[in-house]
Parts: structure tokens; sequence; C-alpha cells
């Protein structure tokens, strides 16, 4: 089992690759196909707001605080569940996850890298709350 600091790693890593892949490819943030805040990906990602491979910086800090103190108190712990099944499901309703926005190798790879980290969290803290 993964313990925090890998956690936070992998989620420090899906950020910053998921950030850079929106830019890049200019991917905003479209769940469910419709696009709620119609800026550029560069804007929404300098804001820390996410983009259509990018997890919210906000989320990224909030798992480097819940994740280390998840052992010890299950507040953490059910903060953690909370973050990792929200990105999970976040991912997964985005167009740019299913390949319908700018499909590629580094799209395909930020989206296994999210997916993976946000398993990894849920996992983190449901071992804890057991």
């Amino acid at each position: 089992m993964a313990g925090a600091g890998a956690v936070v790693l992998a989620y420090a890593a899906a950020t910053a690759l998921g950030s850079w892949t929106a830019v890049r490819h200019d991917l905003h943030s479209e769940p469910f196909g419709r696009d709620p805040l119609p800026l550029p990906a560069a804007r929404t990602v300098a804001l820390g707001l996410g983009g259509g491979t990018a997890i919210p910086v906000a989320v990224t800090a909030l798992v480097a605080l819940a994740a280390p103190r998840a052992g010890r108190a299950r507040g953490w712990a059910r903060t953690c569940v909370a973050l990792g099944s929200t990105s999970l499901a976040g991912t997964l309703v985005e167009p740019a996850a299913w390949g319908r926005r700018a499909p590629g190798a580094d799209v395909r790879a930020a989206t296994a890298l999210n997916l993976g980290a946000s398993v990894l969290l849920l996992r983190h803290g449901l071992r804890h709350l057991a």
C-alpha cells in the first residue's frame, strides 16, 4: 500500500502533467461536453482552476495537507476519500478523457495519471477509515 508521500507525489505529478497537457492542447474544462467557463485553458490553469486534463491546484494543496494526516484523524481520511472520489469523477466526465478532444499520447498519459492518483488517494483514505 502506498504511503502518504507517494500519494502526494502522484497527485503533484498528475497536476503538473495535466496542466501542461491542458495548456498545450487548450483543453477547457468541459464536464459532460459543456463549457461552464469559456476561457482559454492557459488562463484557467494559471488561476488554479484546472482544465480538461488538469487537476485544480487547490485540490492538490488539500491533498498535501490531508494525506499525511489521514492516519491520525478520521476527518482527514474522509477528506482523502472525498477528494479522490471527486477527482475520479471529474476526470471521467471530461471529453478529453474519452479522446474526444485533442487525442494523443500526452492526453492519454495525463488522463491515466489523473485516474491513478485519484484511485490511490481514495484507497489511502479508505484504508485509514477501516
